[in-house]
């Protein structure tokens, strides 16, 4: 009997898995292939033939189970059903851009993800914030700019109204802590290959004081040239594309043997 109990669960729970895929708008293709990988979480009973899965399609399943436990009875019980709906949608933009970067879908972002899953990055409009803590303890807000964001002056003004009330209604030490973003799009050599009319600047001007950090060739490759983190113009930088003004910009620095580093500010002003 027992058995039949846990069966019956798997049941409810593949039915609930199933519309949550349906509803962050998982691609066809993959969707099919993380439904047949849900079935092999419940290996006693499972009925398909054990099957290797494109990357991280499993831990994408097993992180999906979660935040649907969490909405449940965990950290995103009682928070607004289009908020969770539209953070999770990350998944979706994932296995997409695992699409075009390597031709097949796949998933290779379960470390940052878990953030999302446990309710400790929100998408709230065209941003992201993550509940933070300064050196001190203090509460601090960090920004987090998805790839599908529409980096305009009005939407991006909407998203953090919206985020203040967000945080005074649900994690109040949060209502008026600073929001801080460390970013390429912060990045001075990146701002200095760019137009005035840029919306990377619009975005970027609403930070300061700006920091200099590391090296961000990795995020670069992968959010600006949309290549694989192991392609080989990770080192030979002239077979980089030059699709856009801000890729033969940043070429061109790497070409000259100059280093782009991240930049990091705090936000000052409306965008």
């Amino acid at each position: 009997m027992p058995r039949v109990f846990e069966i019956c669960d798997f049941i409810i729970r593949q039915e609930a898995f199933e519309k949550l895929i349906e509803r962050i708008r998982m691609p066809a293709e993959y969707a099919r292939e993380a439904m047949d990988a849900l079935w092999q979480e419940l290996d006693e009973f499972a009925c398909t033939e054990k099957r290797e899965y494109p990357q991280g399609t499993r831990a994408m399943v097993r992180q999906l189970l979660a935040a649907l436990a969490n909405r449940a009875s965990g950290a995103w019980c009682g928070i607004e059903e289009d908020v969770w709906i539209d953070t999770l949608k990350c998944f979706s933009r994932y296995a997409n851009e695992h699409k075009r970067m390597y031709g097949f879908y796949g998933f290779d972002r379960a470390d940052w993800t878990e953030r999302h899953v446990n309710a400790r990055i929100f998408r709230l409009g065209e941003l992201e914030y993550e509940l933070k803590q300064n050196a001190d303890g203090a509460p601090v807000l960090g920004i987090h700019i998805p790839s599908d964001a529409v980096l305009e002056k009005s939407a991006l003004n909407a998203s953090v109204k919206r985020a203040r009330e967000f945080f005074a209604a649900h994690f109040p030490k949060y209502a008026d802590a600073p929001m801080t973003c460390e970013s390429w799009l912060l990045s001075y050599e990146v701002a200095s290959v760019l137009g005035a009319k840029s919306r990377v600047l619009t975005f970027r001007h609403a930070f300061e004081p700006i920091q200099s950090g590391g090296d961000c060739i990795d995020a670069l490759i992968k959010f600006v040239f949309k290549l694989p983190p192991d392609t080989p113009c990770k080192t030979d930088y002239a077979a980089l594309p030059e699709r856009t003004r801000l890729e033969k910009g940043l070429k061109r620095l790497l070409l000259e043997g100059k280093t782009v580093c991240t930049g990091s500010g705090v936000l000052k002003r409306e965008f």
